[in-house]
């Protein structure tokens, strides 16, 4: 992987699956692509927030005022 980190970063982009990679034949970690690591992050963000809905911790917002207000009211 030293000498050729560039194709394994461009096969992960066009695969768009992790790449495992080992050492003495025991996982060491994992290369993933951009899209793949940004797809993941919207579903851990969605989780969340799907769990926060199910406590009862979301905030229900009807329209773009109340949505200003709860941007307003978040950033103090």
């Amino acid at each position: 992987m030293q000498r050729e980190y560039k194709k394994v970063f461009d096969k992960a982009n066009k695969i768009k699956k992790p790449i495992v990679v080992f050492s003495h034949n025991k996982p060491l970690g994992a290369v993933i692509g951009v899209d793949l690591l940004e797809k993941l992050q919207l579903d851990a963000v969605a989780r969340e927030a799907l769990e926060e809905y199910k406590r009862g911790e979301a905030v229900p917002i009807k329209n773009f005022d109340e949505f200003a207000k709860e941007v307003v009211d978040a950033s103090k």
